[in-house]
């Protein structure tokens, strides 16, 4: 489990405020793509079954208590569009995306100048009693792939009419952002290269 699963705080940084704050398979535009992004998760899935380390992981128990294994969250670390949301235990770590935007050309981060970022922050309680009996609230962390363990993220499961900024257990607000502060997050995670800090959706 991740150290700091039961920290009262959950944290998520934009460098942009979107009117409608939702999963990345509802941005995927056009069928083809859509249609291609699910063929890629059942193949995520057949290989997973094939993995040796999954069933070692599976086979384990911790006072009767056996593990999941979730296919979207694996995906989502690996940069499939899914239903899911990232979060971090940690505010830095959601100030580091809020300040830093990530170039997909080069495949790195780069500081934001001048820019109005946005931060969320969740009420863990209510997300546990609203999110948590339905399963829509994961908390990653013991995985059998690296990434997700590296990162260690929670994530919520939002359906195709749910907005993040409509859920009445997250609290949203607007941070200007200055190169003071864009560039002290940026080396505090050494680009985004720093342990626990890679490109979320």
């Amino acid at each position: 489990m991740p150290g700091l699963e039961f920290s009262p705080r959950l944290c998520r940084g934009q460098n942009q405020f979107f009117t409608k704050c939702i999963p990345s398979i509802y941005r995927v535009r056009g069928d083809i793509d859509a249609l291609y992004w699910v063929t890629k998760a059942i193949e995520l899935s057949a290989v997973m079954d094939r993995r040796p380390a999954k069933w070692d992981l599976m086979a384990q128990q911790i006072e009767g208590l056996t593990f999941a294994l979730s296919i979207d969250a694996l995906a989502q670390h690996y940069q499939y569009p899914t239903q899911l949301l990232g979060f971090s235990h940690s505010k830095d770590v959601a100030m580091f995306f809020a300040t830093c935007a990530y170039d997909d050309e080069s495949e790195t981060y780069r500081p934001l100048e001048s820019v109005s970022a946005t931060l969320y922050t969740v009420d863990f309680r209510e997300l546990i009693l609203q999110r948590g009996g339905r399963g829509d609230f994961m908390p990653l962390g013991l995985e059998p792939l690296p990434r997700p363990e590296a990162q260690r993220t929670p994530v919520v499961r939002l359906g195709t009419d749910e907005n993040l900024n409509d859920m009445p257990w997250v609290r949203r607000s607007d941070i200007d952002i200055t190169p003071g502060l864009s560039h002290r997050y940026f080396e505090m995670f050494d680009g985004g290269k720093a342990y626990r800090v890679h490109r979320k959706r």
